[in-house]
């Protein structure tokens, strides 16, 4: 099903691929951001970037962009912006969306396509504007899908960008009512998604070795002065669907004793780790209500680019309640699951 209104601006979002939508902050980044470098810093950058340092790695691409401080050359600018992108750099998965698009200097639609959706994935509202309107046009390699248009229009319009609430409002009534309710089911998984991501990056901001706690103002560390800390009630909407609940006592089982009443099909392959070539087996702990539905889950081991999609898959599931003396009761299971490029 095609979407006249929105395919009107289709080809200005998607194909021209205009400055003011796709490229303004990375030119700008790209020309401004190392104006200053000399070889001394250029130095500099390159050994914080050997050693692992995100900023330095980005900002070493721009250098290299440039000839700021080295001669220019653009596969290692590519280089260190691709390593930058992998460890969450928006900036720099910008900066590749630049190269890779349609007039770029190494333009290549796949890749332009993946690193939009790694943007749109990292929180870049614009991106996520794009690539609502490309699931509705298609581009490239992104087909028609409008449950996941619904998706990323939404997550742009709630960062107040105004014309993203305006495709959204065209898109919705063009929708059927499973499409329209698989939108807002992909919609609560994502939600859900960036809430553990971001308790995830608090927890390790704690520091090594430092519990934390969340509370209605946010996560916590628990220290001496624990007690004193405010406490979330159980209606808080801070608190929902980042902590199993602790009032129920929570069975600890097997996933051999595990009754699966769904299993959703596969997930895409992470397009991080498809670009990156990154395989691996990802250990997820799940908590399910005494429905039997997920109300958490978390990677405990695997590769970083593949958690985030096995935390979303694994809280699609359905299972049996899990029973004690005749009744449901909460549990905590282990799901293993490997993930193979073809």
């Amino acid at each position: 099903m095609k979407l006249p209104q929105l395919l009107l601006i289709a080809t200005a979002l998607i194909g021209t691929c205009p400055p003011s939508l796709l490229s303004a902050a990375s030119l700008v980044a790209v020309a401004n951001e190392m104006s200053d470098v000399d070889i001394e810093i250029f130095k500099e950058l390159q050994t914080k970037a050997e050693n692992g340092d995100i900023d330095s790695q980005y900002k070493l691409g721009n250098a290299y962009m440039n000839g700021k401080g080295c001669e220019k050359n653009i596969n290692l600018a590519e280089k260190w912006w691709v390593s930058a992108s992998g460890k969450g750099d928006n900036r720099a998965t910008q900066n590749l969306m630049f190269i890779y698009q349609k007039e770029g200097p190494k333009a290549n639609v796949e890749l332009w396509c993946n690193y939009l959706k790694r943007a749109a994935d990292q929180g870049v509202g614009s991106k996520q504007l794009q690539l609502g309107v490309a699931y509705v046009s298609e581009y490239g390699t992104i087909k028609e899908n409008l449950p996941l248009a619904y998706l990323w229009l939404s997550l742009s319009s709630e960062q107040n960008i105004q014309m993203a609430k305006d495709k959204l409002a065209q898109l919705i009534p063009g929708m059927t009512p499973v499409e329209l309710k698989k939108g807002k089911d992909l919609l609560q998984s994502k939600r859900i998604q960036i809430m553990q991501r971001t308790m995830q990056k608090q927890i390790a901001d704690l520091g090594p070795g430092v519990a934390g706690v969340m509370t209605k103002d946010g996560l916590k560390p628990l220290g001496a002065s624990a007690a004193t800390m405010p406490q979330s009630s159980p209606s808080s909407p801070s608190s929902a669907g980042l902590q199993p609940e602790k009032e129920t006592k929570i069975l600890e089982l097997d996933f051999s004793q595990a009754k699966v009443r769904y299993q959703p099909p596969a997930p895409p392959y992470p397009a991080d780790a498809k670009i990156d070539k990154i395989q691996g087996t990802v250990v997820v702990e799940v908590t399910i209500g005494p429905d039997g539905v997920p109300t958490f889950a978390q990677a405990k081991e695997g590769p970083r680019q593949l958690r985030a999609t096995a935390e979303e898959y694994v809280m699609r599931w359905k299972f049996e309640p899990a029973m004690r003396n005749g009744a449901p009761q909460s549990a905590r299971y282990k799901l293993t699951m490997p993930f193979r490029l073809r």
